[in-house]
């Protein structure tokens, strides 16, 4: 697992990230960082704080011509993004969760762009899971599952998501 801490900036390229997964069984406050998102106080509170099975960002990450896949976590199986996210020329397929966002669950504000988010499942919004502001750009959601709700794409009742020239198929 890529575990990214608050505050620092990060680019990735050219890596797989597989078989991660959060087993923590303590309680915490995952921070979504205000000024980056345009909100006052925010924050997810989970018990077992297991968020980011590939990778947790609560900091500033830039993910290209990569893969996460194979992982495992309470949300945001792939990729859990509390902050800022750019993710170009990417895979992220096979991720699992029984909570929200096996590929990506978003908390913060994601620039996602010409990736394949594929085979992913989830209790809910197995594709992703938008919670804040998310940018979503020439993306493929396929083949993803969920158990309750939003097999491609779930974008809560607070999130503001804008999707443009992506198929979602076979959800």
């Amino acid at each position: 697992m890529i575990n990214i801490h608050e505050e620092s900036i990060v680019s990735i390229s050219e890596v797989k990230v597989r078989y991660g997964s959060v087993t923590s069984t303590e309680l915490r406050m995952i921070p979504f960082h205000s000024e980056a998102i345009g909100l006052t106080e925010s924050g997810i509170e989970a018990i077992g704080a297991e968020f980011g099975g590939g990778i947790c960002n609560p900091g500033t990450l830039t993910l290209k011509d990569s893969i996460a896949t194979e992982n495992y976590a309470r949300g945001g199986a792939g990729v859990f993004n509390g902050a800022k996210t750019t993710i170009e020329n990417s895979t992220i397929s096979g991720n699992r969760t029984r909570g929200f966002g096996s590929a990506i669950f978003n908390g913060g504000i994601p620039h996602v762009s010409n990736i394949l988010i594929k085979g992913n499942v989830a209790g809910s919004g197995a594709g992703i899971s938008n919670w804040a502001k998310a940018t979503i750009v020439a993306v493929t959601f396929d083949g993803n599952r969920s158990r309750i709700t939003a097999g491609g794409v779930h974008n809560n009742s607070i999130g503001v998501m804008i999707l443009d020239s992506s198929t979602i198929s076979n959800n």
